[in-house]
């Protein structure tokens, strides 16, 4: 029984640990728009961490871009200051 609980534990924290992966490695299609909302540019595909490198957004204040994906809920990354 003690092993089987174990399995079980471990198989579940895997399972947690590929979704946050796989949600990281997601692709996303990005608009990225100006601090007045106004759309930049055309869209494009990448990931989050793609999308931050691009648009050189990873703060915490206005939207910058915005992901979306037929599979998971829209991402929003913001301007640096």
């Amino acid at each position: 029984m003690t092993t089987f609980l174990l399995g079980s534990g471990i198989a579940g924290a895997t399972e947690i640990v590929n979704h946050f992966t796989s949600s990281t490695q997601q692709q996303y299609s990005w608009q990225q728009v100006d601090r007045q909302g106004n759309n930049i540019g055309l869209p494009f595909n990448d990931t989050v961490s793609g999308a931050q490198s691009r648009t050189g957004c990873s703060g915490d204040e206005e939207t910058c871009a915005t992901g979306t994906s037929g599979t998971l809920p829209p991402v929003t990354i913001q301007y640096n200051d």
